[in-house]
């Protein structure tokens, strides 16, 4: 059983708490300029492997960033076609020393970034932590790792996290 702590089944908890205390109806409609306005964006990228990630197809998947249509127009966009795998930091103002990894979903055929990844992140970040939201390969690509493409780019986080530990 996944923990009420993890991030996406926080933000989407108390997404329903909101939901439910609030009448739908004193929920404003966001403009494109308003879900513009509420972007988030990360500190830092920070780029997995130098130059093309081992065992690259040939031609790299051309990276695509789409926004997708939520209930109240909240900004939510997913990448499909991972070419560049990479992390999103997220610095928090205070530190407290730890640090946290988030690998969003999207069922191996597209990587979600904002409520899967980046709400959480900002949430995180706020409380002390330093954030790193991995950017994955997808298995269906043609990466010579096949399935294994997206646990490849964790465990290369993982390293790269860890000897990043005493900045």
């Amino acid at each position: 059983m996944q923990s009420l702590a993890s991030p996406t089944r926080l933000t989407r908890f108390m997404a329903r708490v909101v939901m439910t205390l609030v009448p739908l109806a004193a929920w404003p409609a966001l403009s494109q300029a308003q879900t513009e306005a509420v972007r988030i964006e990360p500190d830092a990228i920070i780029q997995l492997w130098p130059g093309t990630a081992p065992g690259a197809p040939n031609p790299l998947p051309k990276e695509e960033i789409v926004f997708r249509n939520t209930s109240f127009d909240l900004l939510d966009r997913a990448v499909h076609q991972v070419a560049t795998p990479n992390l999103s930091l997220f610095r928090p103002k205070k530190p407290n020393g730890a640090a946290i990894l988030m690998i969003p979903g999207g069922g191996y055929s597209l990587v979600v970034i904002d409520k899967e990844g980046y709400e959480g992140a900002e949430s995180f970040a706020a409380e002390g932590y330093m954030v790193y939201v991995l950017r994955y390969r997808l298995p269906h690509q043609g990466w010579a790792a096949g399935p294994d493409t997206p646990l490849k780019a964790a465990q290369r986080a993982i390293r790269l996290i860890r000897s990043r530990a005493g900045q």
